[in-house]
C-alpha cells in the first residue's frame, strides 16, 4: 500500500506488484525456531510512519564528510573513534547533513563492536556501552541544533533545508548496524564468507549487544546495512523476534566488482569498500542470490519488524535494478542510499568520477551531486521511501536529493490536485 501511495503523491507510476508466492521456503537453520505470524502487524516506527506521507531524506557518508572536515577516521573503528576522541565533531557533522535537507541521520556505529571498542580504546565493557549510547545522543543533538537554526531563518547548507514535502519539526535517528565482517574480520564484509561457518545463532548473539545498547539509547529505528549473506539476514530477523518493540530496515550488500578493475574504497579508510560495479543486480556479496535474502526476510521476520528492505553503497546506476529485484519478491517499502559512484584509482592515488560505461569522466563534484539528486526521483518511483547516500556522498548530494524530491512532490500536487502533509 504505502510505496504506491508515495509514488502517486509524486505523480509517478507505482512499482509493479510483488510475486504472490515464493518457489520454496528456505531451510531452517539449526538452533532457530519460527512461530506462526500474528494476525496483526506491529505499529510502525516513527520513521516509517512518517514515510507513509512522503519519501524521507536520509543523510550521506558520515566518514567521508568528517574526513573533509579534517578529522582522521581511519582504522577499524572508522567514525566511531570520534565518539571517544571528538564527540563535538560528530555532532556538527550530523547537523551539516540535517541543514542540507536530511530528515533522518544515522549514528556513527556501523563499524564498531564491543570487542573492538574495548581493545582499541583500552576501555571496559561499560565504557564501550556508554560510547555506543552516546552516538544516539550526538545524532539527536546535532539534528536539533540544525533544525533550530533553520527555524530561525538561517537557511540550509548547500541550498538544502527541505525534503519531499516540507521539513519535519523534529529529527529522526537511525542506529547504524553494519555486518559482522565490518567489525571483526577485516574485509570479509565484502565477501560474507563467515556466514555459513559461524551460523545464524552465533551471528544473532554477536549482534545482540550493540542492538540492545542502541535500542536502550532511544534510536527511532535500527538500520541493518550492507548485509552480505543470507545467513546474517536470518540472524538479524530472528534477533528481532526476541525484541518485539524493535523496528528496523535491512539493507543488502550486492556482489563485488570483477578483479583487475578500479574498485571503490572507503573515503576514510584504505581498504576496499562495498561495490561500484557488480556481476549483476541479482547477487549478494557472498555470491548468493539476492532473491534468497529477500525471501529469508519474508520467512523469518514473522511479525513485520523489518519495515523496509533496501540497498546501500551500490553504484547509483545500479540502485534501480536492485530495488526492482527486491520489489519482485516483497511488497515492503524500500530504502536506497547508494555511494557516489566514484572509484579509487590505486595507481594515481585519487578519486575518479566515472560515467555510465565505467570509463573515467570529467564531471565535476558539483555536477556529480546534482546527477545523484536527479536519480533519486527514479528511486522514489521504484518504491523507495527513504533515500540518501552512502560512502563519498556529502551534504551537497543530500541537498540535491532533498531538492529533487521536493520538486517532484510539487509537480505531483499540481498534477493530481492533492496536498502532501509536511
Amino acid at each position: 500500500i504505502f510505496p504506491e501511495s508515495v509514488a502517486s503523491a509524486l505523480g509517478l507510476s507505482p512499482p509493479p506488484p510483488p510475486r504472490s508466492q515464493h518457489p520454496s521456503p528456505l531451510p531452517l537453520p539449526r538452533g532457530l525456531a519460527t512461530r506462526p505470524a500474528p494476525g496483526r502487524r506491529p505499529p510502525l516506527s516513527r520513521v516509517f510512519a512518517l514515510a507513509r506521507e512522503r519519501p524521507l531524506v536520509l543523510d550521506g557518508g558520515l566518514g567521508t564528510w568528517l574526513e573533509s572536515l579534517g578529522r582522521d577516521v581511519s582504522g577499524q573503528l572508522w567514525a566511531a573513534r570520534l565518539l571517544h576522541e571528538a564527540p563535538d565533531a560528530l555532532r556538527l557533522a550530523h547537523a551539516d547533513f540535517v541543514a542540507a535537507g536530511a530528515d533522518v541521520v544515522m549514528t556513527a556505529t556501523s563499524q564498531c563492536s564491543r570487542e573492538a571498542l574495548v581493545a582499541l580504546l583500552d576501555i571496559d565493557d561499560e565504557a564501550a556501552a556508554r560510547l555506543v549510547a552516546r552516538s544516539v545522543t550526538l545524532a539527536r543533538d546535532g539534528t536539533r541544533a540544525a533544525l533550530r537554526r533553520l527555524s530561525q531563518g538561517s537557511g540550509g547548507l548547500c541550498g538544502g533545508g527541505g525534503g519531499g514535502g516540507g521539513r519535519l519539526p523534529h529529527g529522526l535517528v537511525a542506529a547504524a548496524i553494519g555486518p559482522y565482517g565490518a567489525s571483526v574480520e577485516g574485509e570479509s564484509e565484502y565477501s560474507g564468507r563467515y556466514g555459513r561457518r559461524l551460523g545464524a545463532p552465533a551471528l544473532a548473539a554477536w549482534h545482540a549487544w550493540r542492538v540492545d545498547v542502541l535500542l536502550s539509547a532511544g534510536a527511532d529505528v535500527l538500520a541493518f546495512e550492507t548485509v552480505p549473506c543470507v545467513t546474517e539476514v536470518v540472524a538479524l530477523c530472528t534477533l528481532l523476534q526476541s525484541r518485539p518493540a524493535a523496528r528496523a530496515w535491512l539493507s543488502l550488500g550486492d556482489a563485488p566488482p570483477p578483479r583487475g578493475r578500479l574498485v571503490p574504497v572507503n573515503g576514510a579508510c584504505s581498504h576496499v569498500l562495498a561495490v561500484n560495479r557488480c556481476r549483476s543486480a541479482a547477487e549478494l556479496q557472498s555470491g548468493e542470490r539476492l532473491a534468497d535474502a529477500v525471501d529469508a526476510i519474508e520467512q523469518y521476520d514473522i511479525s513485520g519488524q523489518v519495515e523496509a528492505i533496501g540497498v546501500n553503497c551500490a553504484a547509483p546506476l545500479l540502485a534501480s535494478p536492485l530495488l526492482r529485484a527486491i520489489r519482485a519478491r516483497s511488497s515492503r517499502p524500500l530504502v536506497a542510499y547508494p555511494n557516489s559512484g566514484e572509484v579509487w584509482d590505486e595507481w594515481a592515488h585519487g578519486w575518479v568520477a566515472v560515467g555510465p560505461d565505467g570509463a573515467p569522466s570529467a564531471e565535476s563534484a558539483a555536477a556529480g551531486a546534482e546527477r545523484f539528486g536527479r536519480l533519486a526521483r527514479q528511486w522514489a518511483a521504484d518504491g523507495a521511501v527513504l533515500i540518501g547516500g552512502c560512502c563519498r556522498t556529502r551534504p551537497d548530494h543530500i541537498a540535491a536529493v532533498a531538492r529533487e524530491l521536493r520538486a517532484a512532490a510539487e509537480e505531483g500536487r499540481h498534477r493530481h490536485g492533492t496536498t502532501l502533509r509536511p
